[in-house]
């Protein structure tokens, strides 16, 4: 076996990091594993040497950029853990907030991503419960809205080349040397860990942080990483609107029949992991074929319970990605068993999540500067002089960046994970990705400081039925502070179908406050091993019962490639620094 060791199979098998303790317990489940203790750093806690007030004016050595707090105060979280709030402005409009333990803090430091197009600040602790630091209020958290106050799809605040610049990579590095030196001045000592966590929007950041910026963070946990945004944003999203649309607007498959193509999709595929009617281990060993569907009669007048040949061919090309002859222009399209998280319309008439962010992003974050400007996505035909064109902001905002030297080189640690039902970002990016750093290190050394988990039947950033519940947190620590790897990541079903993502978080529901993200109860618990492995069920015992499997080595996930242009664009230092010159960002020299 090429990545573990027997003693890291040995490890494997008895260390799944699901307890019931913490999860629930429920009378017809089977009771996962119990989880070994933490294998993190014991430091002492500390306590404030400043009042909480004193922060607001209070000047903090090392940090040289102009801010503003315009409060800090004392709160409690939902446990009664008591916190110092910072309210602040850095320079010119990026909104941060920090809350520092006011009891024990154990000199750790997290700073969390945001959703979407940000626009707010979301203090709540995602893939964490379990992890005792999070949820016993001892860390130290920090979040921005990176640059920028806006609603769920408004984009208008791009129209700002400084804003534009925040929200590329400037405001989390910014944010990260603020804590840090509010940190100092409230304890007197520096954290002696920093992290990052983040999904979506969230996971680009934190890979944005890892690239530029290496002395930032210890350890990053990615998710679903947007990483691919000039393209993703437009090529991906676009293509899945207008590939859905009649010549007069209204849209062809409707997420009414989604239930139906997933239903066609499964009978068709193998689950790969020995167990009938599963959730796909490998969606990408199964390519969908327009023949695996009867269409409905020619002049049916009920067509609920069938596809007609028109929803099939729409399916059909959202399976195949935007492309234009042999040219590939994003890392996949759609992909086998996700069919329950397409951002479809409702009806006819409405359009689509994709529609909306594919537009919004070319109008306002990805055409300013080129000399073109559109209207409606009918104006933008997804060719390769439309993919140029775009291409033109891959520097600025893309994280694709491999030449991670530097960050591995000050022991930086990356815990990536990807939904492989995931419809909103596909988890090609995130293996297309892991390919390039193995090209850029070589394939042995790679698991040294990156591991990528794949979780089959998960959605967007754990939304859908499948195993989406993991405690990603204390693995990062685990791995950065006694150097034990993740060898493998336990996940929990609980059986309650999340909402798939077909927006962002809606503003009144992000916490003003520390909060950890409760699991459900779980029903059943399954390994999950890093990529290429595959999770496999014994032919015995309780298949809720994450003891009943092991991995295995796929070579055909090990050998999922994607082409050119769209891989021409993750490589070594592949990113450029901007400044502000008028109203434009203007490359700086190298």
């Amino acid at each position: 076996m090429r990545l573990f060791s027997l003693l890291a199979l040995s490890r494997a098998f008895f260390c799944l990091l699901l307890v019931s303790a913490l999860y629930g317990t429920n009378a017809q489940a089977q009771t996962p594993p119990l989880q070994p203790a933490p294998q993190i750093a014991a430091l002492p806690a500390l306590r404030p040497v400043i009042a909480c007030e004193a922060l607001k004016g209070r000047k903090l050595e090392g940090f040289n950029w102009p801010f503003t707090v315009q409060s800090a105060q004392k709160i409690v979280d939902t446990r009664g853990n008591p916190f110092c709030k910072v309210t602040a402005t850095l320079a010119p409009s990026s909104g941060v907030e920090v809350v520092l333990p006011l009891k024990h803090w154990t000199q750790r430091l997290l700073q969390l991503g945001c959703d979407g197009f940000c626009g707010s600040i979301n203090l709540s602790v995602p893939n964490a419960t379990g992890c005792m630091p999070a949820t016993n209020g001892e860390l130290a958290l920090a979040a921005t809205d990176m640059g920028h106050r806006a609603g769920l799809l408004d984009t208008s605040w791009a129209r700002d080349p400084q804003k534009r610049l925040d929200f590329a990579y400037r405001a989390q590095h910014l944010t990260a040397l603020f804590s840090r030196a509010l940190v100092n001045a409230f304890y007197g000592v520096a954290p002696h860990y920093a992290y990052f966590i983040g999904c979506s929007e969230g996971g680009r950041e934190a890979l944005m942080e890892a690239q530029r910026y290496p002395k930032d963070f210890n350890g990053i946990v990615v998710g679903a990483p947007a990483s691919f945004l000039t393209f993703q944003n437009s090529f991906f999203h676009g293509w899945n609107a207008m590939m859905n649309r009649r010549p007069d607007g209204t849209a062809i498959l409707l997420r009414a029949k989604l239930p139906l193509l997933h239903r066609i999709v499964m009978s068709h595929c193998l689950s790969g992991s020995n167990l009938a009617n599963d959730v796909l281990e490998n969606p990408y060993s199964c390519q969908f074929s327009k023949y695996w569907a009867t269409p409905c009669p020619a002049r049916a007048t009920d067509t609920a319970n069938c596809l007609t040949r028109e929803e099939i061919k729409a399916a059909d090309a959202l399976y195949d990605g935007a492309h234009e002859d042999s040219q590939q222009f994003v890392l996949g399209g759609m992909i086998a068993g996700s069919e329950l998280h397409w951002p479809l319309p409702l009806s006819p008439h409405g359009r689509s999540w994709s529609y909306a962010i594919a537009l919004n992003s070319l109008q306002d974050l990805l055409l300013p500067g080129t000399g073109r400007s559109i209207s409606t996505l009918e104006e933008f035909p997804f060719n390769r002089a439309d993919f140029d064109l775009v291409a033109r902001s891959a520097p600025l905002y893309n994280a694709t960046n491999t030449n991670l030297h530097q960050f591995v080189a000050n022991g930086g640690k990356l815990l990536m994970w990807h939904g492989l039902a995931d419809a909103s970002i596909s988890p090609g990016i995130s293996i297309a990705y892991y390919h390039g750093v193995e090209k850029e290190f070589g394939a042995r050394r790679v698991p040294s400081f990156l591991r990528l988990f794949l979780f089959p039947g998960v959605g967007h950033c754990g939304t859908g039925g499948s195993y989406n519940q993991a405690n990603l947190l204390t693995p990062i620590m685990e791995w950065t502070e006694k150097g034990i790897a993740p060898e493998m990541i336990s996940a929990g079903n609980t059986g309650v179908l999340q909402p798939a993502f077909w927006g962002f978080q809606h503003e009144n529901s992000v916490p003003q406050g520390p909060e950890v993200l409760k699991f459900l109860p779980v029903l059943a618990a399954r390994p999950v091993y890093p990529y290429p492995y595959l999770t496999v069920y014994k032919g015995q015992g309780d298949p809720r019962d994450g003891r009943s499997f092991y991995p295995v080595y796929s070579d055909s996930l090990q050998s999922v490639r994607f082409d050119r242009p769209a891989t021409d664009y993750i490589g070594p230092d592949n990113q450029k620094n901007y400044t502000v010159s008028g109203d434009q960002l203007v490359p700086m020299p190298n």
